[in-house]
């Protein structure tokens, strides 16, 4: 198991170590050089408040933000910012690493799913190697994906284990990481009909939580930033990363079944 983590992270750190060279470009230059919330811990309450908006609109700073709710994405910047300050090599290590979780989340989803090593090791490394993943890797301001994308898998792999309050505290960090997490409810429904069995598929209980967890996140987000996506139209050459689905792997595993 060591042996196969290790050289899925290796594979993964060979493939991206010539993002660490790269500057920050478009959305990036705006969302580590301009934003000022990222410089002062003064600012960590209202990243989950969403009051850092007005904070920053009252100083007349001119920085503009997308109306998302993703505390923990600026916590992450936050962090990242007090150490890497304006160095973009530190902010695309972390990305870099934070793709390496999500090749090792997956790989250890798989392995559990179809008790195959072998399998998930092939699965994984063509998940790895995916053509359109660059896009998220090399990109240090679509981190949300990444950070979303590693709570996402953990949580899929803690619930495969019955390790379901781990599970569930991973699926809020990734409902905190970006909003397309409200969807994983909906995976664990999928993985409980296709691959589990009928004693399993009959008993959804303990998925009741997530559906409840869902609701609340999105009564919080529409209290903190409104019901909308976004407060202002979409900056320059603002662009979504086409990072593939959690799932993505499963679905590869199953293929080659």
């Amino acid at each position: 198991m060591m042996l196969s983590v290790t050289l899925l992270a290796l594979f993964s750190l060979l493939l991206y170590a010539s993002a660490l060279d790269n500057e920050f470009i478009w959305d990036g230059k705006e969302t580590f050089l301009d934003d000022p919330s990222i410089r002062d811990f003064s600012y960590l309450p209202s990243f989950f408040s969403g009051a850092v908006t007005k904070d920053i609109a009252k100083e007349g700073s001119g920085f503009g933000y997308l109306n998302y709710y993703r505390p923990l994405v600026r916590v992450m910047h936050l962090l990242e910012y007090q150490v890497f300050s304006k160095n973009p090599q530190g902010y695309h290590a972390v990305s870099v690493v934070l793709n390496i979780l999500v090749v090792t989340f997956s790989f250890l989803l798989v392995n559990a799913i179809t008790s195959n090593r072998l399998l998930a090791l092939v699965a994984t490394l063509l998940f790895a190697a995916h053509p359109s993943h660059p896009e998220a890797v090399s990109w240090a301001y679509s981190d949300s994906y990444l950070l979303f994308s590693v709570f996402s898998l953990a949580s899929l792999f803690w619930f495969w284990r019955q390790h379901y309050m781990l599970s569930l505290l991973a699926f809020a960090c990734a409902l905190l990481s970006q909003e397309s997490a409200v969807l994983l409810p909906m995976v664990l429904v999928l993985m409980r009909w296709l691959l589990q069995d009928a004693k399993q598929l009959r008993d959804y209980r303990n998925i009741v939580p997530f559906l409840i967890l869902v609701v609340v996140f999105l009564v919080v987000r529409t209290l903190a930033v409104g019901a909308t996506p976004s407060s202002r139209p979409a900056p320059r050459c603002s662009f979504s990363p086409m990072q593939p689905s959690p799932c993505t792997t499963i679905a590869l595993a199953c293929l080659m079944c």
